[in-house]
């Protein structure tokens, strides 16, 4: 659960180290923006993915972000194999009470090698908001739409979370998960 939150931030992390014209405009997520979080149980490794995301960033006079929020609803995080799996991760992230992940970016800055960024900001899972960084690298698409990926290990109780078991603890999965991003920004639609 918690990586799916940070899953969203890091998305909104790569968006706004993504360079930008110079005037103030508005964007989306491309369409084939992908965000998944991978974990491991004491049966086998799984995986959740965001069936559903959106983000919406601006950007300042000077060609950055001025602001970035990404949200992923937390009843959209699935696994695609496993139903028993996806009430286990529902519950975690408790999308009764808590229905959206929420990645808000404060400062986005270039470190180390070309085209590697900084995204620090705050995310929301679960009801717990905590601070996040993390490294984003940026690529062109053969199309030339600009794309960033990356990925950030979590620990779903920094969020305040148990991670999920089932059968009377015998089947548990690991506190540990790793969020992977691959995600476009698009100018949005005027009216949109």
């Amino acid at each position: 659960m918690k990586l799916f939150t940070s899953s969203f931030l890091y998305l909104g992390f790569v968006v706004a180290v993504m360079p930008l014209a110079a005037q103030a405009q508005d964007f989306v997520l491309a369409p084939d923006s992908k965000l998944w979080v991978e974990g491991t149980s004491n049966k086998d490794d799984w995986t959740v993915k965001a069936k559903e995301l959106t983000a919406e960033a601006t950007r300042a006079e000077d060609g950055t972000i001025a602001a970035l929020t990404l949200e992923v609803p937390s009843a959209q995080m699935v696994s695609e194999k496993s139903s028993i799996m996806d009430r286990l991760m529902h519950k975690t992230l408790k999308v009764n009470e808590h229905p959206t992940i929420v990645f808000e970016m404060k400062e986005l800055s270039p470190v180390g090698a070309e085209n590697t960024a900084l995204a620090v900001g705050e995310l929301t899972i679960a009801g717990v908001t905590r601070e996040v960084r993390l490294e984003v690298l940026q690529v062109t698409a053969d199309d030339g739409t600009p794309r960033y990926s990356g990925s950030q290990m979590l620990e779903m109780t920094d969020f305040g979370m148990k991670p999920p078991s089932a059968m009377f603890g015998a089947l548990h999965t690991g506190n540990e998960v790793r969020v992977r991003f691959d995600i476009g920004l698009v100018a949005a639609e005027s009216g949109s």
